[in-house]
């Protein structure tokens, strides 16, 4: 501090102590609120920012301890019990926090901060209908809360109810013409009708009107959903995120100082998001599960383990975990050089809370992407990116890629078998008199040229019927307009929102047979197809994600549902749907043939990936230091 304490009112200490953590002077401001509080032990204030502090710097227990101490010391003071809910819900102690803000409720039932927060919570736990509800009751309270227009913006999305989405980013932008964040929510929103043009439009409308990294990646993210970008526009696109926030930040790189030997036991360490229940949580699995212990220590850097079935099986192996969730970048990166990690595997890529600006920083010697997609990030300082010998067959052009191709000789996913899933029932057409196509990847694969051949594989089919993942919203009228045109009665399409995991796998008992959209394919929703018995027809593309279908086919040997065409998909499903006994031996055999292919072979799959991570590690080992 500038001034002795006396000299300055304690409130006064603080608000310099906030300002001092805003211009990220985090050791200045522990000093000023740690002396604040040796004169006036009780000043809650103080606490606040000081569990802030410890947030940022990745030291949750103390956060928590703190904002306990401050709530201890002001036990009527509602604002602290919230705060205290905060720090729980940024650790992913999401009941814990639920209880501390219905007791900061209690104190006071009108502060719509408590309420706001209360329905983060709500988000957290998949309680989607709360959620909204409970934004809605803080608007009451504050109309114009900004903070909760624009979460409302994201329950309802989650909801499944993009128009209200929709409507409501453009009540957020009413408010704040130039919020970047509600046009992020806009062209999220846009992207998930499957309206890709506006949605790419809205992107680089917002990073125009302020330059964030976070932006671009959505940007770089959805354009791998567009027909209309090949692998060489997709890498200049990811070229630009490079050069506005990777090259800055080299000044900011520092030589390795890992010991440089090549059959050591190595440091791993993994950077995401969220490993809970979604895609990336159950694919990482099978991986973090059957590392070899005596050749890999394991680090989790991730934003929040979510309290399901997921969340909870990885808490409970042999991992260093990072909760990172509230952390700047700058401290992951020097927290990643302080565990001396050797490898270090990039998760997200551009997906929704990405860090490649820690990335960028080059906190470990050999950097590597995986999992989120296979494609490139652009990013200088990633080394590798992970493939596999279909996604990336042999003599393809390596040059659209800024990383080097890490190839395995299998398979790309690593499935676990789902708990609590129904057994697999009867193809569905011996029953219905009628073949059922199925769709349930996200509605934001689904372009026009898609519906069109789907259009062209039902009226092949006379009698079929399509079951469609799509949320609701003025975006339904438009698919049921494309089939109309294409001669296809609507009514034989049945679009079916989101719903809960249980009934998500029962609702492959009503599909014969799945149709894989491009250029993005499915990888996870094409596994848990084959796992309920439903056969998969798969068009790959000009691109890596849109070879996730011939990877995971090839592996269970299904190669003659592979089409080289948009006639020959047609062909393959109309004609594997006239064969009742190949549909009904498929239904009995797939999931067996899952279960014994590479894709399953969980200690396999991990000594593939660890011979990769060693290879990778030798090369840095062999480089001029």
């Amino acid at each position: 501090m500038t001034q002795p304490m006396q000299q300055m009112s304690i409130a006064s200490a603080v608000a310099l102590a906030q300002q001092q953590f805003r211009a990220g002077q985090f050791a200045v401001a522990e000093d000023t609120c740690r002396r604040v509080l040796a004169v006036a032990p009780t000043f809650g204030p103080a606490f606040d920012v000081l569990a802030q502090i410890a947030l940022r710097l990745g030291r949750g227990d103390e956060a928590v301890a703190i904002m306990r101490r401050a709530v201890e010391c002001n036990p009527t003071v509602a604002g602290h019990l919230n705060n205290l809910g905060l720090v729980l819900a940024e650790l992913g102690r999401t009941q814990e926090a639920v209880d501390v803000f219905e007791r900061s409720q209690r104190l006071d039932p009108n502060s719509p901060e408590t309420v706001s927060n209360l329905a983060n919570t709500c988000i957290t736990l998949g309680r989607f209908h709360d959620a909204v509800k409970a934004y809605r009751r803080a608007l009451e309270i504050r109309p114009g809360y900004i903070v909760a227009m624009h979460n409302l913006t994201g329950a309802l999305n989650a909801l499944g109810e993009l128009d209200g989405a929709i409507e409501q980013s453009w009540a957020v932008l009413a408010a704040e013409p130039d919020s970047v964040g509600a046009l992020f929510n806009l062209g999220r929103a846009e992207k998930e009708a499957g309206r890709l043009d506006r949605a790419v439009s809205i992107y680089r409308e917002a990073h125009a009107l302020r330059l964030d990294p976070r932006v671009l990646s959505e940007l770089l993210f959805t354009l791998h959903f567009h027909p209309g970008y090949g692998p060489r526009q997709l890498l200049e696109e990811h070229l630009e995120w490079n050069r506005r926030y990777a090259v800055p930040l080299r000044p900011r790189r520092l030589p390795p100082a890992n010991e440089r030997s090549p059959d050591r036991r190595l440091r791993v360490g993994y950077i995401a998001y969220d490993l809970g229940n979604n895609a990336l949580g159950r694919l990482s699995f099978p991986l973090l599960s059957n590392h070899d212990s005596t050749q890999f220590e394991v680090f989790c850097y991730c934003s929040i383990r979510r309290p399901d079935y997921v969340g909870q099986a990885l808490a409970r192996l042999p991992i260093t975990w990072r909760i990172t969730k509230t952390v700047h970048d700058d401290h992951i990166a020097r927290q990643i050089r302080d565990d001396r990690i050797d490898v270090l595997v990039d998760l997200s890529m551009h997906s929704h809370g990405n860090r490649l600006q820690a990335l960028a920083q080059r906190p470990a010697p050999v950097q590597i992407s995986y999992l989120a997609y296979c494609s490139t990030t652009g990013v200088e300082t990633i080394d590798y990116r992970i493939t596999d010998v279909h996604l990336d067959p042999p003599g393809g052009d390596e040059s659209v890629y800024s990383e080097k191709s890490l190839v395995l000789p299998k398979t790309y996913w690593c499935y676990p078998a789902p708990p609590g899933v129904p057994g697999v029932a009867p193809a569905p057409a011996l029953s219905a008199g009628h073949v059922t196509f199925g769709c349930l990847n996200d509605f934001s694969k689904v372009n026009t040229q898609v519906l069109d051949l789907w259009a062209r594989v039902l009226a092949a089919t006379p009698g079929s019927r399509l079951i469609l993942h799509c949320k609701y919203g003025c975006h339904r009228n438009d698919v049921n307009r494309r089939f109309a045109a294409a001669g296809v009665d609507p009514s034989r399409v049945e679009l079916v929102s989101h719903v809960p995991s249980k009934d998500y796998f029962t609702t492959y008992n009503r599909i014969d047979i799945a149709l894989d959209p491009f250029p993005w394919a499915g990888g996870i929703t094409t596994c848990d197809a084959l796992y309920m018995g439903v056969p998969v027809v798969t068009l790959p593309g000009a691109t890596a994600v849109s070879r996730g279908g011939k990877t995971l086919l090839t592996n269970v040997g299904l190669t003659d549902l592979i089409a080289t065409s948009p006639e020959d998909y047609v062909r393959i499903a109309s004609g594997l749907a006239g064969d009742g006994a190949r549909l009904s031996a498929l239904r009995s055999s797939l999931r067996t043939k899952l279960e014994n292919s590479p894709v399953m072979n969980a200690q396999g799959f991990a000594r593939d990936v660890e011979s990769l991570y060693r290879r990778a590690w030798r090369a840095w080992c062999e480089s001029p230091g």
